[in-house]
């Protein structure tokens, strides 16, 4: 049997940050997380300035093309947020529309 693939990608944390960015692995399916948070050497400082904050946002999506072959995902959880979300499109948008929720 194949496993599901599911793909998470956000430039927020998941949870309290108790996961790292990469693929879990469960009996029935391989979950794909690409996020920002204090684990993430990428991650933008909160305090950061505006320019700071977009880059974070354009991060987790980046990394997950690069380290994810997203297009052969069975779905997709993206969040773009409020702004900023252009970036996370833009790098995702090989997906087929049917496997992505926003």
């Amino acid at each position: 049997m194949t496993k599901q693939k599911i793909a998470i990608v956000t430039y927020n944390r998941i949870g309290a940050g108790q996961y790292d960015n990469g693929v879990i692995e469960r009996a029935d399916k391989q979950i794909y997380i690409a996020q920002n948070g204090h684990k993430s050497k990428w991650a933008a400082n909160p305090d950061s300035s505006e320019s700071g904050k977009e880059q974070t946002r354009k991060n987790a999506a980046t990394y997950a093309v690069k380290a994810f072959d997203l297009k052969d995902m069975d779905q997709v959880f993206l969040y773009v947020g409020s702004d900023g979300g252009e970036e996370a499109i833009r790098q995702t948008a090989q997906i087929p529309a049917g496997n992505v929720w926003l």
